[in-house]
């Protein structure tokens, strides 16, 4: 967490989401980079080549080394195929033929072509002409004899003059061939006519096939060689028929084995173990084992299933291998970046990645032996996840055993604008050294717009204002990971106006809770800004600090004397207009999480709170802040849904001090809103801290001082793993009726209506009406008596899971402020 001079520290803030890109393009002196910290290559499932050469550096012998890899397996003698067909060239529209060394003859089922003799010195084409035969070019451009030869039914076929000729073939990256003749020549397919592509098979000896694969080099300590030899003949006894549709067995590339041919014949280390093993294969079961292997597994294997998903392969276990990580192996560990549009550029180029403006991404989901099993990306088209093989071939990464450095905070600005004209909105991004961002929105009737403060600011502390040519309503969600071990998210609206008064009733810094008190000074002048903190003891202590014009100024009051183990509330003055919040990061019972809850400028003698839950693992807090020189008397009233609740007695709030009340000691597993009555002006706030289905957090917000007739909520949002809830009290003695209005970025999407008992409190699940949708609501009582309106959200927004909560606005405003924001890590 950074630390600002003033003697104050300064704040490691909170995190959002929501999809959907404003009108507007990134800064572009925002690039934010992605770093991908590696290791090994390949899938990492079976035999892993560099801890098969670290065991035989240690004095592994081959048969020990695939039977660790490959669990209760053996390495047997068997009865292998004579020949192989392998796929080398497919789809192609002509076909180049270079002769290295010695001849080469042109033939089909119907006899050797006349003058079709390949000699060193040029290169031949082989094309399809209209009539789906092949016409063969020489070197000198003109077409053999004139005429076509055989056809999709008739191959060409190629043999060599003798078994060390050599046919090199330049489209398929110059590898070269030999041991070409009539029993086990090359062969040339027509297919997929009109128009025809041409596809190229290599026809060889079973044995002289393993003798040109080029997984290891023969350099390399030779039972490591034999071990790579025995599973290369397994991997292509199994392959037999794999391509029967496209009439070959195996491919020569690292989705089957990488062939080259002649030229890894020449090595002479491998071609001992080829021979050394001839014959020999893994066994399992009276049966070949599949024998997977990849470069290097990064220091543990995997099971097949958690790479690839399907059912388990009993040989194919994961298993621990530090014999790979060793100083030889050139991929143990690599790095790769990526700035923002290339990561977007790669993700999007896939419908099943395609996210739009990448938000963020979660690698969380691994598999035992550390790879991503599957990744999770957000952005303005939404969440998609993918596994951690596309994850790598979409990335163009060496393996899935990757974790990446980005953001750990993330922060949104949501507004909503429910008029029926379009609006243009200008957002003000300012940062505590003063630095600032214009960014211009456009806002369509009745919709809502999305602007991610990370585009514009990376790793800075951001307060914002905006201004809008139109009525408009604005909130702000952060989703965050504080300090590595807590995680989640807040949300809180915006205000109207800034104000030099300002009141906050909770406060906490007892154990693994640290609180933030967040002064914005979007003014032009530099304010000093006075704040008293209340104990709940009734001792006091009061600071000053500075807020620069434009700047925004964040004070730990864990740091300071005497409020280090206390509940607190705070009065805050300032001699200019500011904007003030709390923000709060906590471990309660387990539950880690963070909330924030921007400040009251008014005290009241009621408060009104919708949102309560006591049933379960939820804990519901009532706080209140006494700042009089003289005792509060207070008393809660609780409403149930249907109506009905508790009234509790009248309690003595002291002097210029902080009181608590736990809703969970009064009423037990029930949803409750609250009515706050005191005889004296105070301010008030609820706290919650859950465990909502394996998501733990907490929420805080500030009540209302009244019910009100319409409410408005910018955020919300129905996609992925989230569920939102709108909570409405009804505190009237009457029923009242109630309409919503559900804006998306399409515009006026769904109306519907309920009516509410007296006393009484209604939930709302919009994920009911909208399964994956950024979703603002209009709630209106339809009655002229008032309600009272939260909204809820409970979510895992890239594995950091939690909850926030934020009371709707009565009004709409040109003008929004935020104090609070963060986009660092």
């Amino acid at each position: 967490m950074s630390k600002r001079v003033l003697s104050i520290l300064v704040l490691l803030a909170l995190a959002a989401m929501l999809f959907s890109p404003p009108s507007v393009e990134r800064s572009a002196a925002q690039q934010e980079v992605y770093v991908f910290h590696g290791s090994g290559w390949g899938h990492g499932v079976g035999m892993c080549q560099y801890g098969a050469r670290g065991m035989a550096e240690h004095g592994f012998d081959y048969g020990q080394i695939l039977t660790y890899y490959y669990q209760n397996t053996q390495v047997s003698a068997w009865n292998c195929p004579v020949s192989i067909r392998v796929g080398l060239l497919e789809g192609m529209s002509t076909i180049q033929l270079v002769a290295d060394s010695g001849s080469f003859t042109l033939y089909t089922p119907d006899g050797d072509i006349p003058g079709g003799v390949i000699n060193p010195g040029g290169t031949w084409t082989v094309a399809a002409d209209e009539n789906a035969r092949f016409f063969i070019v020489k070197p000198d451009g003109t077409c053999l004899n004139g005429t076509s030869y055989g056809g999709a039914d008739k191959p060409l076929w190629i043999r060599g003059s003798g078994d060390g000729d050599v046919l090199r073939l330049p489209q398929n990256g110059g590898r070269r061939y030999s041991h070409l003749s009539n029993s086990v020549p090359m062969e040339l397919n027509l297919y997929g006519c009109y128009p025809c592509s041409l596809r190229v098979i290599l026809n060889t000896w079973f044995e002289t096939y393993i003798k040109g694969v080029a997984e290891v080099p023969g350099s390399w300590p030779q039972e490591a060689v034999k071990a790579q030899a025995v599973a290369a003949r397994s991997f292509a006894v199994r392959s037999m028929g794999k391509h029967a549709s496209s009439n070959y067995d195996i491919c020569d590339e690292v989705s089957d084995q990488y062939y080259q041919g002649y030229d890894k014949e020449q090595d002479a280390g491998w071609v001992q173990a080829v021979d050394a093993t001839a014959g020999e294969v893994l066994a399992y079961q009276g049966g070949v084992a599949q024998c997977f292997y990849s470069s290097s597994c990064g220091g543990h294997t995997d099971n097949n299933e958690d790479v690839w998903f399907g059912s388990p392969v009993p040989y194919l276990r994961g298993v621990p291998d530090p014999y790979c990580m060793d100083e030889a192996n050139p991929y143990a560990q690599w790095t790769v970046t990526y700035t923002r549009q290339e990561m977007e550029s790669r993700l999007n180029a896939h419908p099943s990645s395609y996210v739009g403006t990448l938000y963020s991404m979660d690698l969380s989901d691994r598999t035992a032996g550390g790879r991503v099993r599957h990744a999770t990306f957000a952005g303005s088209a939404g969440t998609k996840t993918i596994t951690g093989e596309q994850l790598r071939s979409y990335l163009g990464l060496r393996s899935a055993m990757v974790n990446v450095e980005e953001d750990h905070f993330d922060e949104y600005i949501l507004m909503a604008n429910p008029g029926d004209e379009q609006a243009t909105a200008l957002l003000s991004l300012n940062t505590t050294t003063g630095d600032g961002e214009r960014v211009e929105v456009e806002m369509p009737a009745r919709s809502r717009r999305t602007v991610h403060v990370d585009d514009y600011f990376y790793d800075a502390e951001v307060a914002a204002d905006i201004d809008c040519d139109g009525e408009i309503v604005a909130e702000r969600a952060m989703y965050f990971d504080y300090h590595g071990d807590t995680d989640g998210g807040s949300c809180s609206s915006g205000v109207p106006e800034a104000e030099t008064m300002w009141y906050l009733a909770e406060g906490y810094t007892v154990g693994p809770f640290d609180t933030w008190i967040l002064a914005y000074n979007p003014g032009d002048e530099k304010a000093r800004v006075e704040m008293e903190l209340l104990r709940e003891d009734g001792y006091t202590r009061s600071l000053e600090v500075d807020v620069g014009a434009g700047c925004r100024v964040t004070v730990s009051v864990d740091a300071l004397d005497d409020f280090s183990s206390c509940s607190l509330s705070a009065d805050i003055t300032s001699d200019k207009a500011v904007v003030v919040e709390r923000a709060m990061y906590f471990e309660s019972w387990g539950r880690r999480g963070g909330h924030v809850s921007q400040g009251s400028t008014e005290l009241s003698f009621s408060w009104l709170f919708a949102e309560g839950y006591t049933g379960g693992d939820f804990d519901t807090w009532i706080l209140v802040g006494n700042p009089h020189d003289m005792t509060v008397n207070a008393r809660l009233n609780l409403y149930v849904p249907g109506g009905g609740g508790e009234t509790l007695e009248w309690v003595d709030i002291p002097a210029r001090s902080r009181y608590t009340f736990h809703l969970d000691d009064y009423l037990e597993d029930s949803e409750v809103a609250a009515f706050l009555e005191c005889d004296k002006p105070v301010v008030a706030e609820r706290a919650m801290y859950f465990d909502y289905q394996g998501k733990q957090g907490g929420t805080c917000a500030l009540g209302s001082p009244q019910a009100n007739g319409d409410w408005f909520l910018a955020e919300g949002y129905t996609g992925g793993d989230f569920d939102e809830y709108v909570l409405v009290s009804n505190p009237r003695e009457d029923s009242v009726r109630v309409k919503f209005s559900f804006l998306t970025q399409d515009g006026l999407a769904e109306e519907s209506h309920r009516t509410l008992e007296p006393h009484s409190r209604y939930t709302l699940h919009v994920d009911e009406r909208f399964e994956a949708d950024e979703v603002s609501l209009l709630v209106e009582e339809r009655d002229g008596k008032g309600i009272v309106v939260e909204r809820a959200m409970y979510f895992d927004y890239c594995g950091r899971r939690g909850g926030h909560a934020s009371f709707g606005v009565p009004a709409t405003s040109s003008t929004w402020y935020f104090a609070e924001g963060y986009t660092g890590s």
